[in-house]
């Protein structure tokens, strides 16, 4: 492996209030309120996105409670153009889900993430990765809590996102990255890189986190923030689908890789 100085970050951290994905609408750290310009949110209800490999409608991801082990869920083609579905292998998981996203945590907070997938373009990217959101906006990043003057803020410390997210991430503080490698994800060609999260100078904490510092990444219209601190670690899987830029990044965290294992993604 070889460090950065200025290294990569990964594996999403949802800090959201939760809301109802039977439409659609988003949660975790970034304003749903954000002008059409930045990422619109918009409501897809999920009455027909079961994927065509499965026989039954499963249910939908439901935001806001435990999820159950061995129980799958599916979500809804807003999510990165395609229904999905995946099974939950732990009990006492969450999850959240909307236009441009979907991520699983350990926790209800999400500073405990295991699974982001994500569509790159449905995102906004810090300008500064070191930012104080706590200084940015007066409530922290989730659907609805935003005012026009904090939606105004987050727009204006963002930009669009990185054509090239693995090369971005090598560009973030403080990580040490592997090789980028050729492989695939539920069935599609795809780049993939290993990182661990070590000490870094600079940033502030973030949302309340005892975690200490942290990196900032990208904003997400499900109401995402995705955040780092020093001992993260996982992997980023970066795949095109129908000219999308879908990125996966799975944590080292008990159950993630056998959550990342269980997505299927539909035709």
């Amino acid at each position: 492996m070889r460090r950065h100085a200025i290294g990569i970050v990964a594996a999403l951290t949802l800090v959201a209030a939760c809301s109802d994905d039977s439409t659609d609408t988003a949660s975790t750290a970034a304003a749903t309120t954000a002008a059409a310009a930045t990422v619109p949110v918009v409501t897809d209800p999920q009455t027909t996105d079961a994927p065509a490999t499965t026989e039954a409608v499963l249910p939908v991801l439901p935001i806001g409670q435990p999820l159950t082990a061995g129980s799958s869920y599916r979500l809804a083609k807003s999510v990165i153009g395609r229904a999905m579905q995946f099974t939950n292998p732990t009990d006492g998981t969450f999850g959240v889900s909307g236009p441009g996203g979907f991520f699983v945590s350990a926790d209800q907070a999400g500073l405990e993430p295991l699974v982001g997938v994500f569509d790159l373009m449905e995102s906004r990217a810090f300008i500064d990765s070191l930012i104080d959101l706590g200084a940015t906006t007066s409530t922290p990043p989730r659907p609805g809590a935003l005012s026009d003057a904090d939606a105004a803020a987050l727009t204006a410390a963002t930009e669009t996102p990185p054509a090239d997210y693995l090369a971005y991430f090598a560009a973030l503080p403080g990580v040490e990255t592997g090789e980028v490698t050729t492989t695939e994800f539920a069935g599609h060609p795809a780049t993939a890189m290993t990182w661990s999260f070590g000490a870094f100078d600079g940033g502030h904490p973030c949302f309340g986190s005892t975690r200490g510092n942290c990196v900032v990444t990208l904003w997400f219209a499900v109401g995402a923030v995705a955040s780092y601190w020093t001992g993260d670690a996982g992997t980023t899987y970066v795949i095109d689908i129908d000219g999308r830029t879908v990125v996966v990044e799975v944590r080292d965290r008990p159950g993630a890789q056998q959550t990342a294992d269980s997505v299927v993604i539909g035709d």
